[in-house]
């Protein structure tokens, strides 16, 4: 198995644990702000993001922007904001975009019939790639630091979960950490009813979909399963929902995340002259890539001036990293109306 199907496995293997059936009998009103370095330095976005949620109905409204490189030129330094909403009852999602005045509707039956192609796209490949002289096993770690501090007006106390990924050789024995995950989390006791609330909309989302339970992907119950046992036992002694939540992903120097990282290297190397490269892209493709040259020389400029996520050993690449702050939550009346496309907007294919 390569190490993305690792990553793809375990983050779904974690997905699960919280999909335990319920539903939610509270409104809840969360508000956050995200950032995220993107994979490998590519795609680095930040933003804003408000929840709504009412019995089985959600509402997602995000603002996000591109912070960096290429990505962020051509997708202009603006937010995008796009709003979502899932209705249980109704089995159907729909993606609005309001500058439009347009939106999509998905229904959760074919929801399940692409998950479902996912998965045995995934198993071909699972069986093809196998690699039976490399034996893996995850180890967990669940810290109380004993810290707390108040965080926008929520006391909170501080836990850290580690999940590290281990390689050992069969015919040698020789042992090597493929893969490491830390999540810090700053999490305030006293929002034990919002987390109750959101946990039981997932629970009720993922039955839906086919997960949690008897339901839950076969390929994660066959390596994680064990693991996920021993992790939801560790996570039980967590109470309340996380105000400040960092995730970093590292992987060994060499690997694909290092590979990535020598592509952004190469990104961040000095352009040739103006009078040099003009002439062979000319006109419009001329002004882009000078417009490129100079944003990637600011963005340069600006990571010398502060300090990036890094790698909690030598020898490791932080592949990936995201930090989510809670600014407002609460168990707060919600309007049904909320939940519906507005009059007047366009349904696209």
């Amino acid at each position: 198995m390569n190490q993305m199907k690792t990553v793809r496995l375990i983050a779904l293997a974690v997905l699960c644990l919280f999909f335990v059936r319920g539903y939610t009998v509270s409104d809840v009103k969360i508000h956050q702000k995200t950032q995220s370095s993107g994979f490998a330095g590519i795609g680095a976005t930040e933003g804003e993001e408000t929840l709504l949620v009412k019995a089985l109905m959600q509402k997602q409204v995000s603002s996000m922007k591109f912070t960096q490189g290429l990505v962020k030129f051509f997708a202009g330094s603006g937010p995008k904001v796009s709003t979502k909403i899932t209705r249980l009852d109704k089995e159907l999602v729909w993606n609005i975009d309001d500058e439009k005045k347009t939106y999509t509707e998905t229904t959760f039956a074919k929801l399940r019939e692409q998950m479902k192609e996912a998965e045995e796209k995934a198993a071909k490949e699972e069986k093809k790639d196998e690699d039976t002289d490399v034996k893996r096993t995850v180890n967990l770690d669940l810290k109380n630091t004993g810290e707390k501090k108040t965080i926008n007006g929520f006391p909170c106390e501080h836990f850290i979960v580690e999940l590290t990924v281990v390689a050992e050789k069969v015919k040698t024995k020789e042992k090597s950490d493929e893969l490491y995950i830390a999540t810090d989390m700053w999490v305030a006791p006293s929002l034990q009813t919002v987390q109750d609330e959101i946990t039981a909309f997932s629970a009720a989302e993922a039955a839906k979909l086919g997960f949690g339970g008897g339901g839950m992907n076969e390929a994660v119950t066959k390596q994680y399963g064990s693991y996920l046992k021993e992790l939801s036992g560790k996570m039980k002694g967590i109470k309340g929902y996380p105000v400040v939540n960092e995730l970093t992903m590292e992987t060994p120097a060499g690997s694909g995340g290092g590979e990535k990282k020598e592509a952004v290297e190469e990104e961040k190397k000095p352009e040739a002259k103006e009078e040099e490269e003009t002439p062979s892209l000319g006109g419009i493709f001329g002004k882009i890539a000078r417009s490129a040259s100079k944003e990637k020389d600011k963005e340069k400029e600006n990571a010398e001036k502060k300090d990036g996520p890094k790698p909690t050993k030598p020898g490791r690449n932080v592949i990936f990293s995201t930090r989510i702050e809670v600014t407002e939550a609460a168990v707060s009346p919600v309007l049904e109306a909320e939940f519906t496309v507005p009059a007047g907007y366009e349904l696209k294919d």
